[in-house]
């Protein structure tokens, strides 16, 4: 079987003033309410500088509850912007899935937000397709346009300290090696850090 192409993926982006140009994915916003026509192209653009703090992430859950991603400082964070129409995003959440499974009980902290206008189509995907961890909503796009989101899905890795560490612009194969790789590296240090809270859920 031949798998999706490889994600557009940046260390360490510039985030608002320097948005990566990658194509990959579903694409920006959908017109007239549905998905925009399929068949963008991968660019890869790399910053060689330190990573910058994530911007200010607050986005209602399904429950209705508030949630700030300042909550979950002291533990390494995967943001995962995504759209129930996007079938990008449907084929890579079951491997984000099995990463969130696998390393939770480590302190990994996986947040998904939706961008779909209507919370109702995120109920319904969510009946049918159970997740293991928050989904937030963000219909107006005011958190994707905070983080620079020009395609989806687009996730963000962030480290302890909340600054981005990498970037990836479109479909990613969460168990890959590579991102492995960089996500013990982050939980070691989180394990080694002296007066980690280790509280958050």
């Amino acid at each position: 079987m031949i798998g999706p192409a490889p994600p557009a993926r940046a260390r360490v982006v510039a985030l608002g003033a320097a948005v990566l140009a990658a194509l990959a994915g579903c694409g920006g916003r959908p017109s007239s309410g549905g998905p925009p026509s399929p068949g963008g192209r991968e660019e890869i653009a790399a910053r060689p500088a330190p990573g910058p703090p994530a911007p200010p992430l607050e986005a209602n859950d399904m429950a209705g509850v508030r949630t700030d991603l300042a909550r979950y400082r002291g533990h390494p964070v995967i943001i995962n912007f995504w759209a129930t129409w996007c079938q990008p995003c449907r084929r890579e959440m079951p491997s984000l899935v099995r990463l969130h499974e696998r390393l939770r009980g480590d302190g990994l902290v996986v947040l998904a937000v939706s961008i779909d206008a209507d919370p109702q189509s995120v109920r319904k995907y969510l009946a049918e397709t159970p997740l293991s961890f928050p989904v937030l909503l963000d219909p107006g796009r005011a958190a994707a346009d905070r983080y620079g989101v020009v395609t989806i899905p687009s996730s963000f890795v962030l480290d302890p300290d909340g600054l981005v560490v990498e970037r990836i612009d479109g479909e990613a194969d969460w168990t890959g090696a590579e991102l492995l790789a960089t996500l013990d590296a982050l939980l070691k240090r989180r394990a080694g850090a002296a007066g980690g809270d280790g509280n958050a859920s």
